[in-house]
């Protein structure tokens, strides 16, 4: 897979803080990703996967959290150099490396409120200020659906506001690069049942672990013998595409 980044690419980018591409993703890679996301949330949360449509959000959130490490096959994917070439052309920086991912299940039935919600899916905020790494240059959400269109909302679409991000990819292996500062909010996906996306976070290669209360992932870094301030090490955090 080579994606050439054209000057109108780069345009609309700098102009608009994010760009979707078509096909990042072919037919059977997205089949493939969505079985072993599926699989590692499973297995994460001691359930079948036939059973994750009843899971409260909340659960489904944490157990989707840097699903790479447990699986091979997301590993693969995610950690695609290519995907991030086309972030570093974008925002102009080289090496990246692997931040995180996030799994976005929404279940079909919602058995929380909205103030318990992550703080993505509760306000306009964004990825560099709901996370716990100082250093993210770059997000990518890919999806691994039919349109995510909200259901009392079918006519919207990113070019209705290009001043507040509303990742709707028009289909299944599409996914949209935003800048880690852009307005972001992820809650036309709770009027979306079923919908599976998966987010991305690169990082620049000095990032640090810091003290963030809006990230509910902030202390599962202790467990990987972080401490706040601590550089992200190649260990941990791969260097995913270095230019």
């Amino acid at each position: 897979m080579k994606f050439a980044i054209a000057k109108e690419h780069l345009d609309f980018f700098y102009q608009h803080r994010h760009i979707e591409f078509e096909n990042l993703l072919s037919e059977q890679e997205v089949d493939t990703l969505k079985k072993s996301l599926f699989e590692t949330l499973a297995k994460r949360l001691n359930s079948r996967e036939e059973k994750l449509k009843n899971h409260n959000f909340s659960s489904l959130y944490m157990a989707g959290f840097d699903t790479w490490r447990d699986s091979d096959t997301i590993k693969k994917i995610l950690l695609r150099p290519q995907l991030a070439e086309i972030a570093s052309n974008l925002v102009k920086k080289k090496p990246l490396r692997m931040g995180f991912d996030q799994a976005l299940y929404i279940p079909q039935v919602f058995h929380e409120s909205k103030e318990n919600m992550p703080p993505l899916f509760k306000k306009e905020t964004s990825l560099a200020s709901t996370s716990c790494l100082q250093g993210i240059v770059c997000g990518l959400i890919l999806h691994l659906d039919a349109p995510a269109v909200p259901t009392e909302s079918s006519e919207l679409s990113i070019e209705e506001d290009v001043q507040k991000l509303i990742p709707i990819p028009k289909q299944a292996g599409s996914g949209i690069f935003f800048s880690p500062d852009t307005p972001l909010s992820l809650e036309h996906l709770m009027s979306t049942p079923g919908t599976c996306q998966i987010l991305i976070a690169y990082t620049t290669d000095i990032s640090l672990y810091r003290l963030c209360e809006d990230d509910p992932h902030t202390h599962t870094y202790k467990k990987m013998g972080y401490v706040f301030g601590d550089r992200l090490k190649n260990t941990s955090h791969p260097l995913v595409f270095r230019g």
